[in-house]
């Protein structure tokens, strides 16, 4: 399903124009593949920043191995600030859902893999490198904890922060490829 286009409030709907909140297949998160999420959101020179910076922290995650699951893009980013806010977005709003690289032992050598990437785990950091305030829910966790993080961040995501309007955010998969896309913005 491609993205829905921005609603009059200059948000991506929760739900499809003239659908239910019912019907699963059209509520957010929209699923979009990484060529159509950059398509769509790639309009201005600031967005294009912002991208470059979001595909090469997917890039990053790929290297140490992280690459089934999925993106949530949530924040100012999805939205036609723009238009309601006269600013450009300032960053990329993102959660990582992911298993662990293949071969990693315990949770020791996991966490030092975080340790050693913060630019790539930590919101504070990857802002910094990436242009984009980044979480990672690690899904080789137990489920009730996995169930908890995705329901606070989904309840948090699916909000406007100034005016807490419901809003739809999208979804990408980790295995689209980001090299061609970034070579192409770049050379853009």
């Amino acid at each position: 399903m491609p993205i829905p286009n921005f609603n009059i409030s200059g948000i991506l709907p929760p739900y499809l124009l003239g659908s239910s909140p019912a019907v699963q297949s059209d509520v957010s998160p929209y699923k979009s593949t990484l060529v159509d999420f950059v398509n769509f959101f790639n309009t201005s020179p600031p967005r294009k920043n912002l991208l470059e910076g979001f595909l090469k922290h997917r890039i990053e995650l790929k290297k140490l191995g992280i690459v089934d699951g999925f993106q949530w893009i949530d924040g100012s980013f999805v939205e036609e600030v723009e238009k309601i806010r006269s600013k450009d977005p300032s960053d990329v709003d993102l959660i990582t859902f992911a298993y662990r690289p293949p071969g990693i032992p315990n949770d020791l050598e996991w966490q030092k893999i975080i340790n050693s990437n913060l630019a790539i785990f930590h919101p504070q950091f990857s802002k910094k490198h990436f242009n984009c305030d980044a979480y990672y829910i690690d899904l080789n966790l137990k489920s009730d904890y996995i169930a908890r993080q995705t329901s606070y961040w989904f309840g948090l995501f699916t909000h406007q922060k100034i005016t807490d309007a419901w809003k739809g955010i999208v979804e990408i998969n980790l295995i689209d490829d980001e090299s061609v896309i970034l070579h192409q913005l770049q050379g853009s």
